[in-house]
């Protein structure tokens, strides 16, 4: 008897090693990292990676969170953050030294979206009283399941 199989194909997008985005913000602003993905085979995204996030003041630190919107549309470093937030995703490090880098890993899952239509995620970040804060994706993965 032989046994064929059926592949579920999913779609899936990455960034990897962007170049440090930097603000003294101290309210949430866009990094300009965008991720644009569109469901093909599931309503439910899963996110996963690891951020660095430093802020070169001692005893301040950085927040930084993921928001995503229906559309195709890249967010603009710099710009407001707007869409919906991931709240899995907000991550907030205050450090002793100035400038040591932390690296985080993140995960979510954004379950209900629609099939067939593009949703941008957005990667956003502040810092905390002071400083410079300081963010850069290592690597994140996102797709369909």
């Amino acid at each position: 008897m032989s046994a064929s199989l059926n592949p579920v194909i999913h779609n899936f997008a990455e960034l990897a090693n962007t170049t440090a985005y930097t603000t003294t913000s101290l309210t949430e602003v866009a990094t300009g990292d965008n991720i644009t993905i569109t469901p093909i085979t599931a309503n439910n995204i899963k996110i996963t990676g690891v951020i660095d996030i430093s802020n070169n003041t001692a005893g301040d630190g950085v927040l930084s969170d993921i928001t995503y919107a229906t559309g195709s549309t890249a967010i603009a470093a710099g710009t407001a953050v707007s869409g919906t937030a991931i709240s899995s995703t907000n991550v907030s490090h205050t450090q002793n030294v100035a400038n040591n880098p932390n690296y985080i890993a993140i995960s979510a899952i954004i379950q209900n979206l629609t099939i067939g239509l593009p949703y941008t995620f957005s990667f956003n970040v502040e810092a905390i009283t002071a400083g410079t804060a300081s963010f850069a994706i290592m690597h994140i993965m996102i797709e369909d399941f």
